[in-house]
């Protein structure tokens, strides 16, 4: 469903220009990036998986960066509500913090372990 949106929007406002308002092309808006890297991702992971070679025999593990990417499409939802907004301010302010606070803690599993 998506996809087909995103399909109808390029059609109509176009990929990089609109000849009648340059400010609505589809890749102007930064929700739409995302969208766009999302769908491409799920894309390149489809057609690895098809051809079989989102598997690795030699290594063993899996190519899993373009399913990650194809799960952008869900920050989406945090655009909804505007609590979902104070909270992600005010997570980002205080990453500093947080980050000084993992760093403090894994100091101490280092030592005591």
């Amino acid at each position: 469903m998506v996809r087909l949106v995103m399909l109808c929007r390029i059609v109509v406002y176009g990929l990089f220009q609109n000849p009648n308002n340059a400010k609505t092309a589809f890749l102007r808006h930064s929700w739409n990036r995302i969208d766009f890297v999302a769908i491409v991702a799920y894309w390149i992971d489809f057609a690895l998986l098809m051809t079989g070679q989102e598997i690795i025999d030699d290594i063993g593990r899996r190519l899993l960066v373009f399913k990650m990417l194809s799960a952008l499409i869900l920050l989406r939802l945090l655009n909804l509500t505007d609590g979902s907004k104070v909270i992600l301010n005010s997570l980002k302010k205080a990453a500093p913090l947080l980050v000084n606070v993992l760093f403090f803690v894994l100091f101490f599993f280092v030592i005591f372990a």
